[in-house]
């Protein structure tokens, strides 16, 4: 007997989330700020278990930290913050800081070099915009956390052979500032819009949109979802994720790196489970983002290595979709 095969809307939840174009980056103009700037240091807050987009703070300065929202909020958070776009305040002056002798003080046109530069008026600060979305462990790189938690204000280290700016974003793809680009790009792209679409097919269309896709992408998509982290790992299975690397991602693994991945499945399903910070991850993205960050994607590099492969690849069968469903729903 022929085993049946999956509809393709098995894979997609039907509570739609708004689709979210690209980031806007939204210029203001005000007045010089006359009031005193805020303590640098305040009180820590506590979570934030029920937080609505029209409370987002907009000053860099004065928000809170992503991890002071729930988990289960912390994506449609960074969303409605993309859907923002970076706080790129100018103003007519800004204030000067430093030796009496050579003051120094932001220059909005630094906003036309580093696209992720965000200002504070209420600290006088510069943040970046991507790195405060996907920081979640503080104090791991203080170079990170001055620009995505406490800011920074040496603006005598803007522009030369040591610019702090350049420092931050990193020299290779992989620097925690490019990794959380890639996170937000990510995360607009995310199933919810596939949703949207598969919410508004009829049965028969389904059906159409059904027998466009061979069974090995409905497969891969099967076996993707085993790396699923959320709701403490339910979809968690080691044999189809181990089935994953050897049929689809043979050429990125040894035979000798395929014995040791099953070895390393074994452990990493008990590890994040009772790991207080993976354990609560809500994506792959913040799967991916939490090993980085923890140093587990060291201690568990090949499942790191085929957790990205796999991310990637559901990634190009999303956008995939989208070309076939603008061809498929034209007449809606």
């Amino acid at each position: 007997m022929t085993k049946k095969q999956k509809r393709l809307d098995s894979f997609f939840s039907r509570t739609v989330s708004p689709r979210i174009e690209e980031v806007q980056e939204d210029t203001i103009l005000e007045e010089e700020n006359k009031e005193p700037l805020r303590d640098e240091n305040p009180p820590p807050i506590s979570v934030v278990e029920n937080a609505t987009f029209s409370s987002i703070q907009r000053d860099p300065g004065l928000r809170q930290p992503i991890l002071n929202y729930s988990v289960n909020k912390r994506d449609e958070i960074r969303r409605a913050y993309l859907k923002s776009g970076p706080h790129r305040l100018v103003l007519p002056k800004y204030p000067l800081t430093g030796s009496k002798t050579h003051p120094r003080r932001f220059q909005a046109k630094w906003y036309t070099e580093y696209p992720w530069l965000e200002y504070s008026r209420a600290t006088d600060r510069a943040y970046c915009f991507y790195c405060y979305l996907f920081l979640e462990e503080p104090s791991i790189n203080k170079g990170q956390d001055a620009f995505a938690i406490n800011g920074f204000k040496n603006w005598n280290r803007v522009k030369g052979k040591h610019c702090s700016f350049m420092k931050h974003v990193g020299d290779g793809p992989n620097s925690q500032h490019n990794n959380a680009i890639r996170f937000c790009d990510a995360l607009l792209n995310q199933e919810g819009h596939i949703d949207h679409v598969m919410q508004r097919l009829s049965d028969e269309e389904l059906r159409e949109l059904d027998s466009r896709f061979s069974e090995k992408i409905v497969e891969l998509l099967e076996l993707s979802s085993a790396l699923d982290p959320r709701d403490g790992y339910i979809s968690f299975n080691s044999d189809s994720i181990l089935k994953l690397a050897k049929k689809y991602y043979y050429l990125d693994f040894t035979e000798e790196e395929l014995d040791i991945l099953e070895f390393q499945l074994k452990h990493f399903e008990l590890d994040m489970k009772d790991h207080p910070k993976l354990r609560k991850s809500s994506s792959i993205a913040d799967l991916c983002q939490g090993l980085a960050y923890t140093g587990k994607a060291s201690h568990y590099y090949l499942v790191d290595r085929l957790i990205r492969l796999a991310y990637v690849g559901v990634h190009c069968q999303h956008q995939y979709l989208d070309f076939e469903d603008s061809s498929c729903t034209s007449n809606l």
